[in-house]
């Protein structure tokens, strides 16, 4: 699922391009910050795992932990919605649809969000959009909305 996640031609691998957007901040200063920075070795040869100074592979660990977390925890949550016979995805996408357009926009989902009690920022919700806009199409239809909540595995998340 982590790989899934990421991954854009269906190969279950990670190009650089693939897990460098992983990884990468969104935020696009914080991107250039990172993209500018040049190696801390400079003759280029280092042992494998050791080309982070000991804070950076620190942080560089959780990340990857987080990450990892983050994914099983969402596949939990898809699974206990896929159970409930109260639920249902279509109308949880024409919730968020507030004028049948048949796609979502950030918008809406920040409206959503507030009539729920939720207050979210704009960096939240776009990351949110990022999951479900998957294509870039900048208007996520219900089929993609469904595909994000739709449990990825059979494996038994708890």
């Amino acid at each position: 699922m982590f790989i899934d996640r990421y991954h854009q031609d269906g190969d279950g691998c990670l190009t650089f391009a693939e897990f460098s957007d992983m990884i990468l901040p969104r935020n696009e200063a914080y991107k250039g910050l990172v993209l500018g920075r040049g190696s801390i070795n400079k003759n280029g040869h280092f042992p494998r795992g050791e080309c982070f100074l000991r804070e950076t592979q620190s942080d560089f660990d959780r990340l990857l932990k987080l990450l990892i977390l983050t994914e099983s925890r969402s596949e939990s949550l898809r699974q206990r919605l896929a159970k409930r016979k109260d639920f249902d995805m279509n109308k949880a996408f024409d919730a968020i649809d507030k004028d049948n357009k048949g796609h979502i926009s950030r918008d809406d989902i920040m409206t959503f969000l507030l009539t729920k009690g939720f207050i979210a920022t704009l960096p939240q919700v776009a990351l949110f959009f990022d999951r479900v806009d998957r294509f870039k199409s900048e208007m996520p239809k219900k089929e993609d909305f469904i595909r994000e909540l739709k449990p990825k595995t059979d494996i038994e998340f708890n």
